[in-house]
């Protein structure tokens, strides 16, 4: 979980290629960073898909932040925002009828894509490539 009235959640890479990459040197690291930053947009891509739609204040208040961290990279994804009085409820409770979406939406989404391969293609791709993490089609502030 997040901050309060935020729902949101950490990734991280396998620690085989973290290691390998933080041996690189600062292109590993910046490569860990941009894959980490590419796999969470693609989480919020689906989470957004997946989530409750009245207004569509919720869904529009997805964000994914950029790598944060020196020794251990995080990237959060979550939802929050003008949406935070509503968007645990939203998620949590099972109960609730939602005629566009469904609860547990973010949790859903980044369970289909744990186990993935999807991270370390990333993140060789960022390496291969010289790219940094910054190019997401979501916002990197809870609120932008």
């Amino acid at each position: 979980m997040g901050r309060k009235g935020f729902i949101g959640l950490r990734l991280s890479g396998s620690k085989a290629l973290v290691k390998k990459l933080r041996r690189a040197g600062k292109r590993g690291t910046t490569a860990l960073g941009a894959g980490l930053y590419a796999v969470g947009n693609e989480i919020m891509s689906d989470a957004k898909r997946r989530s409750p739609v009245d207004m569509g204040v919720m869904r529009a208040s997805g964000y994914v932040t950029l790598p944060q961290g020196r020794s251990d990279l995080v990237v959060e994804v979550g939802f929050g925002g003008a949406a935070k009085d509503y968007v645990v409820v939203q998620h949590e409770d099972t109960s609730l009828n939602h005629p566009v979406g469904e609860s547990k939406f973010l949790e859903k989404a980044l369970r289909d894509k744990a186990g993935s391969p999807a991270f370390g293609h990333a993140a060789k791709a960022a390496f291969e490539s010289g790219r940094k993490p910054g190019h997401g089609v979501h916002p990197t502030k809870p609120g932008e």
